[in-house]
């Protein structure tokens, strides 16, 4: 018997997730409204960035939940009203733990795949580059949005002044920002005019606690005040490993050529408002 789309309605809020590790994400949806996020590797999960979605259905924005009533790898979401080009960032989460990448992105539609069961409920959020380049939400540093095209691996040992072979991308140095190769399945992204548009870059202020002490994830380095999405064209696994005040600092499990959407969202705002 074929895969049945039981639900195709939009539920009211989702959640997208991003760990800061090398695993699978993903949420449960609990019965008092609050989500839990959980990791593919207990243990080993680290710190996970998360936002929360609503429903909207605009002519640059577009987002959802959608039910599905037994296990596929493979589903086509359509727009009720479709995009003016398939020139936009999408990005997803589910309750399953598998990964999941689109395949194909339409004016009005875009499909996709699971590495394992896309689970029974997905959450989906698309943005179109034009409100990204255009609206002013980016000039307060809110919201922020793109894509880099990766079109290989950079096998040329980068060597810091004392000799020693970078293990790991140098967050602080401009030209370490952007490439179109991956350096040890590492990119590091700073949103910028010529690539996405965009006429003031973002200046993210480090976390605090109560105390006024900087918060710092388990490798020591700043959280910012933002949360960072990402997804994909490729199976592949996509994880952050550093944050800066202007740029972040991505993994992937495997360094394949593929196209990576990112978002950024300064946290503590109803950020869906300021579409």
């Amino acid at each position: 018997m074929a895969n049945k789309i039981i639900d195709n309605r939009k539920l009211t809020g989702g959640i997208l997730t991003l760990p800061g590790f090398n695993t699978n994400s993903w949420y449960q949806r609990n019965v008092d409204g609050s989500f839990t996020v959980n990791g593919a590797w207990n243990g080993s999960e680290n710190i996970f960035n998360w936002i929360l979605t609503k429903t909207t259905n605009s002519k640059y924005t577009k987002s959802g939940v959608v039910k599905i009533a037994s296990t596929k790898k493979s589903l086509t979401v359509r727009f009720d009203t479709g995009f003016p080009d398939n020139n936009y960032f999408l990005f997803f989460n589910s309750n399953s733990n598998s990964t999941i990448y689109w395949s194909t992105k339409y004016t009005n539609r875009f499909v996709m795949n699971s590495s394992y069961s896309l689970g029974d409920e997905i959450t989906w959020f698309a943005i179109h580059k034009t409100i990204i380049s255009s609206s002013g939400f980016n000039k307060s540093r809110d919201i922020y949005a793109g894509t880099r095209v990766m079109s290989g691996i950079d096998t040329t040992d980068k060597i810091d002044d004392t000799g020693h072979i970078w293990q790991s991308l140098d967050i602080t140095n401009d030209a370490n920002s952007n490439n179109t190769q991956w350096y040890k399945s590492e990119l590091i992204i700073a949103p910028n005019y010529a690539l996405d548009g965009v006429q003031v870059p973002p200046a993210y202020t480090p976390l605090v606690d109560s105390s006024g002490k900087v918060i710092v994830d388990s490798a020591g380095n700043a959280e910012y005040n933002y949360s960072i999405i990402l997804s994909s064209n490729e199976n592949i696994n996509r994880y952050y490993v550093e944050k800066g005040a202007d740029r972040v600092k991505i993994g992937g499990s495997y360094p394949v050529n593929c196209n990576i959407d990112y978002l950024m969202v300064k946290t503590g705002v109803d950020w869906w408002n300021l579409i």
